[in-house]
């Protein structure tokens, strides 16, 4: 992001508890970019560091402190308009609210041509149980369309502005950031908050402040338990601790993980045993997706008041067993928590006895990379709420809050029958034709991936909400039936599946052909591609070997076909992704040099074309076609711009190096796509096979190398123009040129939107202002898929649920405790209805 000169203004000084001033700093700018949030998010290692003396971590949760209070109408907040450091174009001044209301005397009315405004709150601010609130008015005809925290730190939010009345808008500093994962992370702070003010680049910002204020509430201390171990080998596996507490709580609680089975005691009575992990495998089949669970204990009718001891015995076959341990309760409101840390000791005996104790070794705070157990991280406090200071409603949304819709016509209505899948041209479109020849449009959505890193609130509300995986997907397949979809997509849990099988559902299942251990694309520096090296044999064995499994598991007739891969970074895709000079695995390495040796005659024809005759470029000349391999020469690789930035084919101007890297990664692009369809064809014969889901685009050559497949895989998001969910005709045409050079239909794999008004989720890339707005979109983009691209024979949402940790974003038709966005889901019934009436005129045949 490129920043112009910009003005900075002060509010006059006043005296909350902390602050002695308010920045309003106002910044233009060329562009205003958000960058997505692609990948999955991953907890950050937490450095060692000298432990505390042990003494409980404690806050008052009835405590509310007022930590920055702004107020417009004080005479201590504004005695004067406020002052412009630098010139700018902005003008604000102290006067009467445009809008009259009764508790709002005085306001900060802030006006300028440009369309980007930064209001700056500095300090530095605990993430947990603080709250920004401020009271704003925007006039009706006014350009300001958003506004955003925080912008280029980890806790960019966006929410919309709501014009024509007075607007007390509150959000809290943990929403900014996200999910919960934070608990566990280096952000349990944000350092100068702002809000960024975007309008429309054709009008100015016109906005009264009447008041800010920033207060926090605290609802329990965040200490994060330390991995343990102890000092001497030979030391004995009992973990000891001594405590001292005022008043006993029946409430009082206690999490353990260790490596082994471990046994508590307090004050030498047995609280409870465990072990690693405490997923009940028997109800949740798949659990492995969680995080390992830590054992919680009700410990309050074990400790007295004053001195208690606290012993783990823990049997493991390691010499040095480790542990991870966090025990709280409840004084009044006064809310205290004790964890594992170097303070604790080892024992011989019952007794803690200081000249018989051994000290601990601290590992660090949790996920600690010198651990053996506890390097990943591990579902804990202060991750893991205990049950006594847990506030939510783990309930599941009845069925009946889904609205509901049967289709009437033949082409969409589910079906699961046994034969091949074939696809053709039907009437004005293609589509898919199911074994007895009739034709079905897929519409499809893709249902849950409950890791934590991608969705830990969800994850820990399905698993305490119900009874078992097969009650949960159950549940979820039914709502998804009743809005419509008439298969499924996407799902990491078989019982997905399962269910839907059972209400007629077919699926379109994912393969992940990249996902094995197997040797990856390196490029120079080492860095690996997801894509594996598909010269290696290792990898073409171990392919064979996943896909002969998968296939044993999947003879199903209501498998309708499989995406063999997702999001590849192949050239043409967005954010700049490219697979050219990933060339130097062992594998790929000597292909590249035997593919140049026919290419060029010797090696001195290569240097020419390569470097040239410059002295300069004396040093980076080859020896030999095997000196490829030493020097690891490679074009340089230009950083992504953005979102849209896509790496294009090469022209007549393009440097030969250039043009020889491109060219061999589109051979490795080929022997990859026609390796994994060979396979597919051979072990999985009759289902229809679609490529890669491609991120957005891809160049002719890379499209080229998939034209064997049945059907184009294309992911495909809407986020280009604010309060529009439509595709833009950029998008439109790079899904054309995929059906022109490889004369097959294609399933939009993945679409979806985000909604500004769910408060679960920052959705920094958002750009509808609410569910409702996402409902009607949806309609939009189908309608606009059935007007303009006659090649899409199926559609697949994205998805169920938000990604609270993941993406941050609103994508889910429910929200992180399972509810559903009812005025979204209301928008898609609709469009379900709608297209009931318009597609079977369009598959017509004379």
């Amino acid at each position: 992001m490129v920043l112009f000169p910009y003005t900075r203004i002060f509010l006059p000084s006043y005296s909350p508890p902390r602050f002695s001033f308010l920045a309003l700093s106002l910044a233009l700018t060329a562009t205003l970019s958000f960058s997505q949030i692609a990948a999955v998010q991953e907890v950050e290692t937490h450095a060692k560091g000298t432990p505390d003396s042990g003494t409980p971590r404690s806050v008052n949760i009835a405590e509310t402190h007022v930590l920055l209070d702004y107020d417009a109408a004080s005479p201590d907040a504004s005695p004067a308009p406020l002052q412009l450091s630098a010139s700018g174009g902005a003008r604000q001044e102290k006067t009467t609210p445009a809008l009259a209301r009764t508790d709002i005397a005085r306001v900060n009315k802030i006006t300028t041509k440009n369309w980007w405004l930064i209001l700056t709150l500095p300090g530095t601010y605990p993430v947990e149980g603080t709250t920004l609130a401020f009271d704003y008015y925007v006039p009706e005809s006014s350009a300001l369309r958003s506004f955003t925290t925080n912008e280029k730190q980890p806790s960019i939010a966006t929410r919309a502005i709501r014009k024509g009345r007075w607007v007390s808008e509150e959000i809290a500093f943990a929403d900014m950031v996200g999910g919960d994962l934070w608990r566990l992370r280096d952000v349990r702070d944000i350092k100068n908050p702002t809000l960024t003010f975007s309008a429309t680049r054709s009008g100015g910002i016109e906005i009264e402040i009447a008041r800010i204020t920033i207060t926090r509430r605290a609802t329990m201390p965040l200490p994060i338990p330390r991995v343990i171990r102890p000092a001497r080998p030979d030391a004995q596996p009992v973990f000891a601790k001594e405590i001292e507490i005022a008043n006993t709580d029946k409430n009082a609680w206690c999490q353990i993980m260790a490596d082994g089975d471990f046994t508590l005691t307090i004050n030498d009575r047995e609280a409870g045993r465990g072990g690693y992990n405490h997923i009940d495998m028997e109800r949740w089949p798949q659990g492995n997706r969680f995080l390992p669970l830590a054992r919680e204990i009700p410990v309050g009718e074990y400790l007295v008041p004053g001195k208690n001891i606290i012993r783990v015995s823990v049997s493991s076959p390691h010499t040095a067993p480790e542990l991870v341990f966090a025990l709280g309760w409840q004084d009044n409101n006064e809310r205290h928590v004790v964890i594992s840390d170097a303070t604790w000791a080892t024992i011989p005996s019952p007794a803690l006895d200081a000249a018989t104790s051994t000290p601990c070794e601290d590992l660090g705070s949790l996920p600690s990379s010198d651990s053996r157990r506890f390097k990943s991280p591990v579902d804990i406090y202060p991750l893991l709420i205990p049950r006594p200071w847990d506030t939510r409603s783990y309930l599941s949304a009845p069925l009946d809050a889904f609205p509901q819709m049967e289709h009437t016509a033949d082409v969409l209505r589910p079906r699961i029958i046994p034969g091949t899948w074939n696809i053709k041209k039907v009437g004005q479109r293609w589509s898919i034709i199911d074994p007895t020849g009739a034709p079905f449009f897929l519409l499809t959505t893709q249902t849950d991936y409950v890791h934590p890193r991608w969705a830990y609130r969800y994850s820990r509300h399905i698993y305490n909400t119900y009874k078992t995986e097969a009650d949960w997907t159950a549940h979820d397949v039914d709502a998804i039936k009743r809005l419509g979809f008439n298969s499924l997509s996407v799902s990491f849990h078989e019982e997905h599946y399962k269910h839907a099988k059972t209400l007629g559902m077919s699926s379109f299942r994912f393969l992940g052909a990249s996902g094995l251990a197997s040797p990856k694309l390196r490029n120079k520096d080492g860095k690996t591609a997801r894509m594996p090296d598909p010269f290696d044999p290792s990898w073409r064995s171990s392919f064979s070997e996943k896909l002969e499994n998968q296939a044993a598991k999947w003879k199903d007739d209501s498998i309708i076909g499989v995406f063999v891969d997702n999001e590849l970074s192949l050239d043409g895709a967005l954010h700049n992704a490219s697979v050219v000079g990933y060339v130097y695995s062992d594998a790929a390495g000597k292909q590249f040099v035997g593919w140049l040796r026919e290419r060029y005659r010797t090696i001195d024809d290569l240097n020419r074309a390569w470097f040239g005759a410059a002295p300069d470029k004396k040093a980076a000349r080859l020896s030999s076609f095997d000196d490829i391999l030493v020097k690891k020469p490679a074009p340089v690789r230009e950083k992504s711009k953005g979102l849209n930035h896509t790496q294009k084919s090469p022209t007549a101007d393009t440097p030969a190096m250039d043009r020889d890297f491109y060219d061999f990664a589109m051979l490795v692009v080929q022997e990859y796509a026609n390796y994994v369809l060979k396979e597919v064809r051979r072990i999985m014969p009759g289902k229809l096979v679609a490529t890669n889901r491609f991120m957005g685009g891809a160049t002719v050559e890379v499209l080229a190398a998939w034209k064997d497949y049945d059907i184009i895989g294309w992911n495909a998001y809407p986020m280009d123009r604010w309060d529009s969910g439509e595709y833009t005709q950029t998008q439109i045409d790079r899904m054309k040129l995929a059906w022109q050079v490889t004369g097959k239909p294609m399933i939009i794999s993945e679409f979806g939107s985000q909604g500004l008004d769910s408060e679960s989720s920052p959705s920094p890339t958002g750009k509808l202002a609410t569910q409702k707005r996402r409902g009607e979109e949806y309609g939009k983009v189908l309608d606009q898929i059935l007007r303009e691209c006659p090649f899409v024979v199926g559609f697949a949402l994205f998805s169920w649920m938000d990604s609270t940790e993941g993406e941050r974003s609103n994508w889910g038709m429910v929200n992180p405790e399972g509810q559903p966005y009812r005025d979204y889901l209301d928008g898609i019934v609709h469009q379900h209805r709608k297209l009931n009436d318009m597609l079977p005129p369009l598959l017509a045949t004379e």
